[in-house]
């Protein structure tokens, strides 16, 4: 088997796994090794390139996203409870993009949020903020340019933390709206002339 989401305590000291196709799915140790139960996942769990994603808690809830490669016709986002039962999946926009992340990664707040980014056919790039108990989406907030992003990281107050487009850094307030963006134009790299500048689109 393959591990897709590398080992992580979780707020109860146990020790959770994700693997691949063929393997034991989602599965939970505890602190002495002991197998305390395992679950495939619906759909199964699948990630092409297995690039060692986290798993990410709140107080009673595990998740994961996967790309679910010749599974699901989208990425999915998974919901778990701390003892194994799957709580629900819903599909999410496709996060793998070659420069800013390849696998999907969500992020959970200091008061349970729960965030993705990913690129929709309609939406192009955006952050998401999901109810972390049913999946739904609660809002979704996007800025140009925004080609391709970076996971999702949140402070200790709550605001939500990504970069785009090589060059930009956002902070986002839970509530959804804009709190600053940066541009660092160092680090803005013409892929055509090698030079250094604004990134295009």
């Amino acid at each position: 088997q393959v591990v897709i989401a590398e080992p992580t305590v979780g707020p109860d000291g146990n020790v959770y796994v994700v693997a691949d196709i063929g393997g034991l799915g989602a599965y939970s140790l505890s602190p002495t090794g002991q197998l305390r139960w395992s679950n495939p996942g619906n759909p199964v769990f699948a990630e092409y390139g297995q690039l060692g994603a986290e798993i990410v808690f709140d107080a009673q809830r595990m998740f994961v996203a996967f790309d679910e490669y010749g599974v699901a016709p989208t990425d999915t986002l998974y919901a778990f409870s701390l003892d194994g039962t799957q709580l629900w999946a819903v599909p999410v926009p496709s996060s793998n993009d070659i420069f800013m992340q390849r696998q999907a990664q969500p992020a959970t707040g200091p008061d349970g949020s729960l965030y993705l980014t990913g690129m929709s056919s309609s939406q192009g790039w955006q952050l998401l903020r999901f109810n972390p108990a049913n999946g739904s989406v609660v809002w979704t907030f996007r800025l140009e340019p925004a080609n391709g992003m970076s996971p999702p990281t949140v402070g200790p107050d709550g605001s939500v933390y990504y970069s785009r487009s090589l060059g930009f850094l956002d902070a986002v307030n839970p509530g959804g709206d804009r709190r600053w963006t940066f541009f660092d134009e160092t680090i803005a790299i013409n892929y055509t002339s090698g030079t250094t500048g604004r990134p295009k689109g």
